[in-house]
């Protein structure tokens, strides 16, 4: 196609027919305009309003689900424990849930501390497990393992874990064998309190 001299782009511009409006018409044409923009701007303002909310409603419903474990919200309650171990047994504290027990030489003989549900299940699948029962007819359901060692100081652990009745906690009592055999250390565990402080 041949390429057109301004002189022949002229010509044909001329040539087209030429249009006028009136002043009304001009008017009409720009309220329509601005009014056909009006109403799209009302539509995209709402629509991204409610995208927002959307947005943010699923946001805490999704932070509210995350925060819930399933369990009922607990009080907060303070415990204290009580243990009487038989003998020459000393007693230390070790914090605010943790007790060791001492012989008259000074070896660690066994203790107590406070753990989570995961932290009992994780404490039982570490040990070398010869016996693992659910106890009845203590203060406190639980269980009992006894946990085969080879070490010098001990052969042996008996481990009890007891449910506490006032929070999600349980009370790790254990016993190092030869210090304390299976009816010693259940004479011991026996005396094992939780008192609350609520």
């Amino acid at each position: 196609m041949k390429q057109l001299t301004d002189e022949q782009v002229e010509k044909n511009l001329r040539s087209l027919p030429v249009h006028s409006l009136t002043h009304e018409q001009k008017e009409n044409i720009i309220f329509a305009i601005r009014q056909h923009s009006e109403k799209r701007k009302l539509r995209f303002k709402p629509a991204v309003s409610f995208l927002l909310l959307l947005l943010l409603f699923a946001s805490i419903v999704s932070y509210a689900f995350q925060q819930y474990d399933g369990k009922p919200a607990e009080q907060a309650v303070s415990e204290t424990v009580t243990i009487s171990p038989a003998g020459d047994i000393t007693i230390k504290n070790r914090g605010a849930f943790s007790k060791d027990f001492y012989n008259k030489e000074g070896k660690k003989t066994g203790g107590v501390q406070r753990m989570t549900e995961a932290d009992m299940y994780e404490s039982i699948n570490q040990q070398n497990i010869h016996t693992n029962i659910d106890i009845q007819g203590y203060r406190y359901p639980g269980k009992m393992t006894v946990d085969h060692q080879k070490k010098m100081e001990y052969i042996q652990i008996i481990h009890y874990y007891f449910k506490s009745p006032y929070t999600n906690h349980y009370y790790h009592v254990y016993f190092y064998t030869p210090f304390f055999d299976e009816a010693q250390a259940d004479a011991v565990a026996r005396t094992f309190i939780i008192n609350s402080q609520n």
